[in-house]
C-alpha cells in the first residue's frame, strides 16, 4: 500500500490513491496507520477511488477515517489534502474537478501550487445549516464560575457546535484537552471556541471528533463563520484564524454554498504492508499499558453516536472482533487532564431550524 503525507495547516492525512480499489480501509488499519507511536501518524486516513459516469457528475470519491477509526462524513483540511494528491497522481487532469463524499458532492479548484509542495485548493463546501442557539458550561468543572458559553449548532454534513468565547486571552487559555472530550461525548460533535481577532476575523480553537485537539479544521471555520455571522459577528467574508494559520472562508449570500480557499503541503510517500503492520500495531498496543494519543482498542469502531454510517464490512486482513473504541484524544504527555465531577447542564438546543436554514431550504 502506497500512502502520500499531507497537511492543511498542520491537520495533517494519509491519502491512499487507489484507482484499482485494492486497499478497503478498515478501523483497525486506519487506527495503525494515524498511530503516532505505532504507525506512521496522522488525524485521519483519506482513499481516493475514481468515479465514472456518477450521477453526481464527480471524478473522484472521498472515503475518510478519523484517527480513532471511525468513518466520517467530511473535512475541509483533508478534502484539500486529497485534492493535492490526486492531482499528483494524475487521477484527475484538470484544476477543477468534483469530489464525491459522505456528505454530498464538493467542487475542487486547484488554484496554485509553489516548488515547496504547497498548493492554494479553494472547495465548495455545501450550503453551513445553523440550527437552534445552545449554551454549554464547563462539563468537568465542579466550580461555580465555569465557562459558560453562548453556542450554535451547525452541520456542514457532518456536525459541530460552535461556542462564542468573549476574548482571545480566554480562548487560548481554555484547557482543551479537559473540556473536549466531554463535550465530544455530550453532543457527538466536533466543537469549536471561537473569538473575535484583534487583527480582525475570528480566532478559533477546536476539538475534533474522533481525534482531539488539532491545529486547523476546515468544516469548523466555515460552520464558526456561519455561526459568527449568525450573532452579528462577522460579515460574509471571514478569515478564520486557526491555530495552524489562517483559512478564507466566503459564506456568500445566506442559503447558497459557501467556499473555502486555504494551503496544502505535501510531506512524502510511504509504503506499508498492511498485514504486518496490523499484527506489529496489535503487538505494540498490547504491551503498552496506554499508547499516547490513540484508543488502546483493538477491533472494529462502532460508529459516532447518531452517526449514518454502519461499520464496514471486514477486509481481508480484519480479524479481531467487535470492541467499542472509546471517543477522544487522550491529554498530550506534558498535560494531565483528570476529568472532575460534571456539573449540571442543559441540553443541546432540539434541533430546530434558524432562518438561515429555512432561506437555504427555500
Amino acid at each position: 500500500m502506497r500512502l502520500t503525507k499531507h497537511h492543511g495547516l498542520g491537520n495533517d492525512f494519509l491519502v491512499v490513491v487507489d484507482p484499482e480499489r485494492r486497499w478497503p480501509l478498515d478501523a483497525r488499519l486506519a487506527r495503525a496507520l494515524c498511530d503516532r507511536r505505532l504507525g506512521v501518524g496522522a488525524d485521519g486516513i483519506i482513499r481516493a477511488t475514481p468515479l465514472a459516469g456518477a450521477e453526481s457528475g464527480a471524478q473522484v470519491r472521498m472515503e475518510l477515517r478519523n484517527a480513532d477509526g471511525r468513518p466520517a462524513e467530511m473535512s475541509g483540511n483533508g478534502l484539500r489534502c486529497m485534492a493535492q494528491a490526486v492531482t499528483m497522481a494524475s487521477l484527475v487532469s484538470e484544476a477543477d474537478f468534483a469530489v464525491e463524499t459522505d456528505a454530498g458532492r464538493r467542487s475542487v479548484r486547484v488554484e496554485s501550487a509553489s516548488a515547496d509542495g504547497v498548493v492554494v485548493v479553494t472547495l465548495g463546501m455545501g450550503v453551513p445549516r445553523v440550527l437552534e442557539e445552545c449554551c454549554w458550561t464547563d462539563l468537568t468543572s465542579t466550580s461555580a464560575e465555569a465557562g459558560r458559553w453562548e453556542g450554535r449548532a451547525v452541520s456542514m454534513g457532518n456536525p459541530h457546535v460552535v461556542l462564542w468565547v468573549e476574548s482571545t486571552e480566554e480562548l487560548a487559555s481554555l484547557p482543551l484537552h479537559r473540556i473536549g472530550p466531554a463535550l465530544e461525548a455530550a453532543t457527538g460533535s466536533n466543537v469549536e471556541w471561537i473569538a473575535a481577532a484583534p487583527e480582525g476575523g475570528l480566532s478559533l480553537r477546536v476539538w475534533e471528533r474522533g481525534v482531539g485537539i488539532t491545529r486547523a479544521c476546515g468544516t469548523g471555520s466555515v460552520a464558526a463563520a456561519a455561526a459568527a455571522r449568525m450573532w452579528g459577528r462577522a460579515g460574509q467574508a471571514v478569515t478564520v484564524r486557526n491555530p495552524g494559520g489562517p483559512l478564507e472562508v466566503d459564506l456568500g449570500p445566506i442559503g447558497t454554498e459557501a467556499t473555502l480557499s486555504g494551503p496544502s503541503a505535501y510531506v512524502g510517500a510511504v509504503e506499508v504492508d498492511p498485514s504486518a503492520l496490523l499484527a506489529q500495531h496489535e503487538e505494540g498496543v498490547r504491551s503498552a499499558s496506554a499508547p499516547a494519543g490513540r484508543p488502546a482498542s483493538l477491533g472494529a469502531a462502532a460508529p459516532y453516536r447518531g452517526s449514518a454510517f454502519p461499520e464496514a464490512s471486514a477486509a481481508p486482513w480484519e480479524s479481531a472482533p467487535e470492541e467499542t473504541a472509546p471517543l477522544g484524544e487522550t491529554a498530550p504527555p506534558e498535560e494531565t487532564a483528570p476529568l472532575g465531577k460534571s456539573a449540571p447542564l442543559g441540553k443541546l438546543a432540539p434541533p430546530g431550524e434558524s432562518e438561515h436554514t429555512r432561506k437555504a431550504t427555500a
